[in-house]
Parts: C-alpha cells; structure tokens; sequence
C-alpha cells in the first residue's frame, strides 16, 4: 500500500482553504486467509499474529441514521467534514471513511455489534405480530460492514449478543419469550434454541454485497459470543 499526499484547494468569492488529502493505493495483493491459533496465540500463515484493534461498537445500529449526519445549521458532520448545510450524505461513505482512517492509522482489527432487538430502522430482530423475525435489510448493512472491511484491510470480531439491556440484548429475547428474568436466558431450553437459531443466521449467511458466505470470509477475525456476560 502506498500513501500519496495530494495538495487540494476549494475557493468560492468569499474564502479558500487549502489542506493535504491522503490517497491510498493498493498495488499489491493482500494476503487473506484465516487467522489461526496455535495454542494461546494467533497466527497468520505460520507467523505470530499481531494486530492493533478499536472498538466502533455502533457501526451497523446507526447505519440507517447517517444520512442525517449533517446538522442543518451548522454544515458540518459528526465525523468532523465541512460540509454545506443539508448536503445528503450516504451512510456507505461514512463506513468507508471510518474504516479508512483506522486503516491509516494502523488498525487490523475492528469489533462491532451484531445484536439489536430494539423495535428500530436498525433492529437485527423484531416483534412484528407477536412473530420475532430478523430484519433483512440490518443484515445487509452488516454485509457491507465486512465487504468495507476486507477492502481496507481490516478484520472483524462480530459481538453477537449483549448481556446489558442496551438494544435489547438479552433481556429483550426473555420478555419476548416470555421469561421472568433474564438470568434464564442461559438455563431455558426456549431461551437456547433462540439463541442457537440466531448463531445459525449469521453464521451461514452469504453476503450480498461481495457474494462471501461468512462461514469462509476471512476478514472475521472472530465470533464474540455475549458482549460482557456475567
């Protein structure tokens, strides 16, 4: 990979700034294939693996909100762009961006959240018509999660369930089936199956962006099975 500094100006009749863009050019094949573990330590083709990693939890659940990134007053994005005010912006190229900078500043690794039961845009699973189903177009945005990943670069840990009510999480699954208290989502049968079902989801999926069924990509450096159980 190689980085070219590009100087790059915008003017109109009332000021001008000047800065210094950063391309990045790939002129060599990447080397992807699974991680492996060799006791206690992971390894990549023979070779100790080590990686630099960030936590960018909400990734997928706000996805569906950046294209309202820009403030209308005040014209810039909660990613630090200046931008006009009420210029639209898709949420594919703020994806792109923040996993463009962790791979310019030397990330390998990204874990996000998989998980979110809340009734939202954003939601993997929902309660429609006392039915729980997955929510198809959350998935495809995570498809696009990891094709952006694999392009820049960078694996992925995949956080599939919460202990801790935040989107949900597991306390969410017990009231939808009907359980006094969380704690037995890890004892009931129903409460197994639900979980065993939504592990099958993911992890037979095929992505629709790239066509990589997950089973074989690569760029999922690991499953996390319950962000923080107790």
């Amino acid at each position: 990979v190689d980085q070219v500094a590009v100087a790059v100006a915008a003017r109109d009749e009332h000021f001008e700034v000047r800065d210094l863009a950063h391309v990045v050019v790939r002129n060599t094949p990447q080397d992807w294939d699974f991680v492996g573990v060799e006791g206690t330590s992971f390894v990549h083709q023979g070779e100790p693996f080590r990686y630099l990693w960030f936590n960018e939890n909400e990734l997928c659940t706000t996805a569906g909100n950046f294209n309202r990134a820009v403030e209308a007053e005040l014209g810039y994005t909660i990613f630090g762009e200046v931008l006009l005010p009420g210029t639209p912006r898709q949420w594919e190229e703020n994806v792109d961006r923040q996993l463009r900078e962790a791979a310019r500043n030397g990330h390998t690794v990204l874990r996000t959240w998989a998980f979110n039961r809340n009734n939202e845009d954003s939601a993997f699973q929902r309660m429609v018509d006392g039915e729980i189903v997955y929510q198809e177009s959350t998935f495809q945005r995570f498809d696009y999660i990891l094709d952006s990943a694999r392009r820049h670069g960078i694996r992925v840990i995949v956080t599939l369930d919460n202990y801790w009510p935040d989107y949900g999480g597991i306390e969410r699954a017990t009231q939808w089936l009907g359980l006094e208290n969380k704690l037995q989502f890890f004892t009931d049968p129903d409460a197994i199956a639900f979980y065993r079902d939504y592990i099958d989801h993911f992890v037979t999926r095929v992505n629709t962006v790239n066509g990589v069924p997950y089973a074989q990509d690569p760029t999922i450096f690991a499953w996390e099975l319950m962000n923080e159980p107790r």
